[in-house]
């Protein structure tokens, strides 16, 4: 996952310049904040609200709704401190398109870098897996990565133009975009019980890879002619 981070921002800032280096680190730092953000709130208040919805509502609906309200907390805190970020700094209201791409593969490459950081504290539990658990391990975390970072940057681009072209309706794109996929992240991990499962781990990578391959085909749409 580390190695996703480092290839992507090689990779833009080889492809675009280093005078986009600025955007690729306040990307990085947008991530930085929104993430801090939404576990300062999910901590203390995500199992109060999910208990609370499975006591007032019957399991149809209190799935459903505990899924949504996590995927709106993705919406809310990370597309939220993009919004913020871009109306605050002039550098970003203006940013053309390379770097505006830019600044959301540093939202999404830093995601990664931290993610494989995170997972090195697991490496001596991995080795005590088996081959094809090891592998598992191994490829899924980095597929998930290279789609996500794909969806970070997709919706990243589509906040800064919201801003640039005055149409939010383009933010809300972003917004409702981003946390369907985490609502069915939360919908894999409280109800499906993803990780019981290597058949269920890899219908959910391929969820991803779904979400991140419309993302690309959405930056090809939307670059400028």
């Amino acid at each position: 996952m580390g190695g996703v981070a480092i290839v992507a921002a090689i990779g833009v800032i080889a492809l675009f310049g280093s005078s986009t280096l600025p955007f690729l680190a306040f990307g990085a730092l947008a991530w930085l904040i929104s993430v801090g953000l939404k576990f300062a709130w999910s901590v203390p208040t995500n199992t109060p609200v999910i208990d609370f919805l499975e006591k007032k509502f019957p399991r149809t609906l209190s799935g459903p709704a505990s899924w949504a309200y996590i995927g709106l907390l993705t919406g809310i805190f990370e597309c939220g401190t993009v919004l913020l970020f871009v109306l605050l700094q002039p550098m970003l209201r203006a940013a053309n398109w390379p770097e505006a791409l830019v600044f959301g593969v540093g939202f999404g490459a830093a995601e990664a870098w931290v993610l494989g950081l995170f997972s090195l504290s697991q490496a001596s539990e991995e080795k005590q897996k088996k081959a094809s658990e090891l592998i598992l391990a191994i490829t899924a975390p980095v597929i998930e990565r290279i789609f996500s970072l794909f969806v970070h940057a997709f919706t990243t681009v589509l906040v800064i133009l919201a801003v640039q072209q005055s149409s939010y309706m383009l933010f809300w794109y972003s917004f409702g975009f981003k946390s369907l996929l985490d609502s069915i992240a939360a919908f894999g991990h409280l109800r499906w019980k993803v990780l019981a499962k290597p058949s269920r781990i890899w219908l959910m990578e391929l969820i991803v890879v779904v979400f991140g391959t419309i993302s690309l085909f959405g930056l090809w749409l939307l670059q400028p002619a």
